[in-house]
């Protein structure tokens, strides 16, 4: 305990209580019941819903999957699964973790903006889910350390998933993205032909974030040379 009487720790039991919460918000009926019994802390039997496939690890939060969830939510919604998820399973293993070793076994997947370039004329574009997926991946980092520090980690979980506001997330990061000369699309799906030059050589691309602007990953695939 600090000296205000507050931990400045997550436990398995937080972890899981955060999780069970998501779950019921979202209508999850198959794995609800398993958070449910782990939520009182007990780690018994907990890291077998991990193992093999059909596990918890391959579920998906979605409109598709029968969940009561709209679409701008969706993102923020299973960036949550993956981080509580993972912060479940390490409490699970070692006990008690600061916020720091919390965040950094939820790792990096999200840290990236992903959208679409033409190899053939260097075309880069991202879409308004693909804006509302790089974003949730800074908001859930917040909320998981503001919630772990100030020791009220549902309540912090609770607020950004009530305080979502679509538009701004988009609007927070489109400017820096089209300054990065990265276009923005409603659109949806393949961006199969190019917009600007009408070429179908179009693949997946990602982009790093610097705290200032947009750069190109390091494993993309390479524009055409000729």
């Amino acid at each position: 305990m600090n000296m205000f009487g507050r931990r400045k720790t997550i436990s398995f039991r937080d972890a899981a209580e955060a999780t069970h919460w998501l779950l019921v918000a979202v209508g999850e009926q198959h794995w609800v019941s398993d958070f449910s019994k782990h939520s009182n802390g007990t780690t018994q039997g907990f890291r077998s819903v991990y193992g093999g496939m059909g596990s918890f690890n391959d579920l998906v939060i979605c409109r598709a999957n029968k969940h009561t969830i709209d679409a701008a939510h969706e993102p923020l919604a299973n960036q949550l699964l993956q981080s509580l998820s993972s912060i479940c399973y390490a409490t699970s293993q070692n006990g008690d973790l600061s916020a720091q070793d919390a965040l950094a076994s939820c790792g990096t997947t999200g840290n990236e903006l992903h959208g679409w370039l033409c190899r053939d004329c260097g075309y880069g574009q991202v879409t308004r889910e693909d804006m509302l997926a790089f974003a949730a991946f800074y908001d859930v980092a917040q909320a998981i350390h503001g919630g772990i520090t100030s020791g009220s980690f549902l309540g912090s979980i609770q607020s950004l998933w009530k305080r979502l506001d679509p538009d701004e997330n988009v609007s927070r990061f489109r400017p820096t993205a089209e300054r990065s000369g990265i276009a923005y699309a409603e659109s949806t799906g393949w961006m199969r032909p190019c917009p600007q030059c009408g070429g179908n050589d179009t693949c997946v691309y990602r982009w790093s974030f610097d705290g200032r602007d947009f750069t190109p990953s390091s494993d993309n695939l390479a524009m055409k040379t000729s």
